[in-house]
């Protein structure tokens, strides 16, 4: 696992890159413990390695039911700030970039975790990183 943070959209947000194994499972954390602000509403989407057009897997309140059953679990806290995505069975399907929005009053915040599988060399897109 490695922790990076990145400028999008002119605004640094907090990145990971795991590696996988197929056929295993993981859970992506998003919380924000240290925001005043109670959070209001939390979303997941992914976007697939090369691939434009991103998937809505949880918009706040239930898993898109067009993503394959079972694929995806989601435990929302509003009140600990906490939003974690369980992805079952991790295929070469799911690699690419996961992203969490908690959303309070005042803002938006981002997290976002690269995901690619144990032993399979792919193409990264450019990110603009900030070490």
């Amino acid at each position: 696992m490695v922790q990076f943070v990145a400028v999008v959209e002119g605004k640094q947000v907090n990145g990971v890159h795991i590696q996988v194994s197929i056929g295993a499972s993981v859970t992506l954390d998003c919380a924000a413990p240290n925001t005043a602000s109670p959070v209001i509403h939390a979303e997941w989407d992914f976007h697939q390695l090369n691939s434009g057009t991103p998937i809505v897997i949880y918009d706040g309140s239930v898993v898109n039911p067009s993503t394959v059953a079972d694929k995806y679990s989601v435990d929302c806290n509003m009140s600990s700030k906490t939003c974690a995505l369980r992805i079952n069975h991790f295929q070469t399907s799911d690699i690419g970039e996961y992203q969490c929005y908690l959303m309070t009053e005042n803002e938006t915040l981002k997290f976002f975790y690269e995901l690619s599988a144990t032993g399979i060399s792919q193409r990264r897109q450019a990110i603009d990183c900030v070490v």
